[in-house]
């Protein structure tokens, strides 16, 4: 959460291209048409198409979304899909709340804007120009914040209360993911990379894997593995021949690293899609070091554990939310 004034305050660079590109989305012409429609009913509470809309400047800062990704339509309907399920889970939060005399009071709510105002140096009068200058209203602003708090509330009452890791748990982990013994793996590699975001429209998609599989051809057929990663990635490998130097394996991008340990020490492999595009991943070097710290690697795993309990538990309260309630999504596609 204290990141949500911090990546408005980044975005002051942007702020222009932002705007464009919110603007376009949020004045055509047929949302004139679509505004006041509902959008969902959650129990005795509507979400509105203009609600969405509304909070749309809001949610795109909060969620480190870049606004001109909106001028895509598939990326711009996958955005308004995610906020619409934001607000009806909020929403049912927000009356589990009220029923538990657990509602996040409008005190609160300014206690939080005030620290993230003070945390940036602003006066409240440069704070709301700042939030209008990104297009945003401080009223929109303060009903997502309000959201936010309810959902950290209700999450810590019902979920991270009655979570626990134990040392058992941690231990069986260890001994997954080290059968040899404490022992670290670390992996130099290479690779030829050709970015693409996961959430990339389907043109994209087919655009990037038919041209990773032609950079595979070419490579099969001579040119230099260093030649083309120097002419076609665009991180900081382009300038080491693809080189990204030593890592363990658990600090890389899961599919990158499963396709990196199926290779022996100089072998290429086919082309393989991570979080971060496609890569055909060379296999430089493999190393195995005896770990000096076995506290931190349960602590990490604890960490990890904890983590992924915690989402599983957040699911099951929010669909047991969803089950007590009537929940009726009227709207699929948002213009």
């Amino acid at each position: 959460m204290n990141a949500i004034v911090t990546r408005i305050h980044r975005s002051m660079a942007a702020g222009a291209a932002a705007a464009l590109a919110l603007t376009a989305l949020c004045s055509a012409p047929a949302r004139a048409e679509v505004i006041d429609r509902i959008a969902a009913i959650v129990n005795d509470d509507i979400v509105t198409l203009s609600d969405v809309y509304r909070l749309l400047p809001v949610y795109v800062q909060v969620a480190g979304i870049d606004p001109r990704s909106l001028a895509n339509p598939e990326a711009r309907q996958q955005v308004g899909q995610e906020l619409l399920e934001f607000l009806i889970d909020t929403t049912l939060m927000i009356s589990d709340a009220n029923e538990r005399d657990m509602a996040i009071s409008d005190e609160e709510v300014d206690q939080f804007v005030a620290q993230q105002r003070e945390s940036l140096g602003l006066t409240a009068e440069q704070f709301t120009t700042e939030l209008a200058r990104q297009g945003i209203d401080e009223l929109d602003f303060r009903d997502i914040i309000r959201r936010n708090l309810t959902r950290l509330r209700m999450v810590q009452l019902d979920v991270l209360t009655e979570l626990r890791v134990s040392d058992a748990e941690v231990e069986q982990e260890i001994a997954r993911r080290y059968p040899e013994g404490l022992v670290e793996v670390f992996i130099a590699t290479s690779h030829i990379l050709v970015a693409l975001p996961l959430d990339a429209p389907e043109p994209d998609q087919q655009q990037a894997e038919a041209q990773i599989r032609d950079l595979y051809a070419e490579l099969q057929n001579g040119t230099p593995f260093e030649t083309i990663a120097r002419a076609v990635n665009v991180d900081a490998s382009r300038n080491t021949g693809g080189r990204l130097g030593s890592f363990r394996v658990d600090e890389l991008d899961r599919d990158y690293t499963r396709a990196a340990l199926e290779l022996e020490e100089g072998e290429v492999s086919e082309p393989v899609r991570s979080q971060f595009g496609w890569h055909i991943v060379r296999l430089d070097r493999l190393e195995r070091r005896q770990t000096t710290d076995e506290e931190a690697i349960r602590d990490r795993i604890y960490s990890e554990l904890h983590a992924q309990y915690s989402d599983q538990r957040i699911e099951v309260y929010l669909d047991r939310l969803r089950s007590e309630a009537f929940v009726d999504r009227l709207v699929t596609e948002l213009r």
